[in-house]
């Protein structure tokens, strides 16, 4: 997917400033609406942490580790972070992201 720079502007715009970020998140609605259908913007939700351990939990079953590992390497040449972020991840036992161990 080619870069969209306004896009790109108007999620920066919406939480971030010169003063760094912005306490309370702004965009307008036309801006708003462009952003999300490029792609980088999406509508608010809400999750409780148990929710979010669930999709986490879900994820993390669809993905193998030779997908992870692939991913990682492609980093390297590639410089985006993003793609590593998963490795230290994907080991993590279910016991421990269950939120009833005490």
């Amino acid at each position: 997917m080619p870069l969209d720079r306004k896009a790109q502007r108007i999620l920066f715009d919406t939480y971030w400033s010169p003063h760094g970020w912005k306490r309370v998140p702004n965009s307008n609605a036309p801006g708003f609406a462009y952003a999300r259908s490029a792609g980088y913007m999406f509508d608010t939700i809400e999750l409780t942490h148990d929710d979010i351990v669930e999709r986490l939990l879900a994820v993390r079953e669809r993905i193998s580790l030779r997908e992870v590992a692939d991913a990682f390497v492609a980093s390297l040449s590639t410089r985006r972070l993003d793609l590593r972020s998963a490795l230290g991840s994907l080991p993590l036992p279910h016991t421990f992201l269950t939120t009833d161990w005490q």
